[in-house]
């Protein structure tokens, strides 16, 4: 049986902006998109079979080791798309937080693309990687690639950018999570009344390397959607900017809210501080 051990990144919303809504519901979007440091570790272990099976374990009890499962979804996907059966075995060992905005799932999804692709020998083009990752959810394609990108459409639409340079990310989440398409349901209800982010400049920054001015353009339109459901939101924004953060954002639809810092030691006193208020603080980097 061969086995490999894939990193799994989260991801943040430097920016996000709705741009429409599809025939079908689905929201358009357009983000920059940014790997960080914080990641779960997903193992994958895989041999020929007469059968395809996926069998997913976790140090996590609150993991759904089933077919409700990112990994499991993908596994499947990439067996059909390979065309013969396998038993695969996934374990994933989560350190990004769920229903926090980041793309934990979909970067263990990604992971097991990934590392199936390694195993299997499939030689499966980034791009194809993507195609399957879509099936899957709309940020696998993002974790796939990962880097920074522009991502717009529903999320297969990827314009990679210069990796950003490294600072100091503080994340903060609220004990509970936010759901997806309530989250998206309350902002349509809103109306056109949201913040909405300078896409044009925030990716003449990136491009640029600039986080600094980048900091001053990070605005999530689905913020003041996710904060009526989790008033914790704003709170936390305000206290990592009252300890010194560049930026303070919630990342995709929320809960989780990160701060950029210029220091390391402002960043380490932020997450003690926050610390005190809620059970999930991480100190990572950009």
């Amino acid at each position: 049986m061969k086995t490999v051990t894939v990193p799994a990144h989260a991801k943040i919303n430097l920016t996000l902006d709705i741009t429409g809504v599809r025939d079908d519901g689905y929201h358009l979007l357009r983000s920059i998109m940014h790997e960080i440091g914080l990641c779960d570790r997903v193992t994958v272990s895989v041999e020929e079979s007469d059968r395809t099976s996926v069998q997913i374990s976790s140090d996590k009890g609150y993991i759904p080791c089933d077919e409700r499962n990112t990994a499991y979804k993908a596994a499947m996907a990439f067996a059909d798309a390979l065309g013969r059966p396998l038993r695969v075995f996934i374990h994933v060992e989560k350190r990004v937080p769920v229903g926090a905005g980041m793309g934990g799932g979909s970067s263990d999804a990604a992971a097991v693309l990934k590392a199936l692709n390694r195993l299997t020998g499939a030689g499966f083009s980034e791009e194809k990687l993507c195609e399957l990752g879509l099936k899957v959810g709309a940020d696998v394609p993002f974790c796939v690639v990962g880097g920074t990108a522009i991502v717009s459409g529903i999320g297969e639409k990827l314009e990679p950018l210069p990796r950003l340079p490294r600072y100091p990310l503080v994340i903060c989440k609220p004990k509970s999570g936010a759901s997806t398409p309530v989250i998206y349901r309350e902002y349509d209800s809103m109306g056109a009344v949201a913040p909405r982010p300078d896409n044009a400049a925030a990716e003449r920054f990136a491009r640029l390397g600039d986080v600094i001015s980048l900091c001053r353009e990070c605005k999530n339109v689905l913020t003041a959607a996710a904060s009526r459901h989790r008033p914790e939101i704003p709170e936390i924004k305000a206290a990592l900017s009252a300890c010194g953060a560049l930026a303070a954002e919630m990342s995709g639809s929320g809960s989780a809210v990160f701060g950029i810092f210029e220091l390391k030691e402002k960043a380490k006193a932020a997450a003690k501080k926050l610390g005190r208020s809620f059970d999930t603080v991480i100190l990572t980097e950009l």
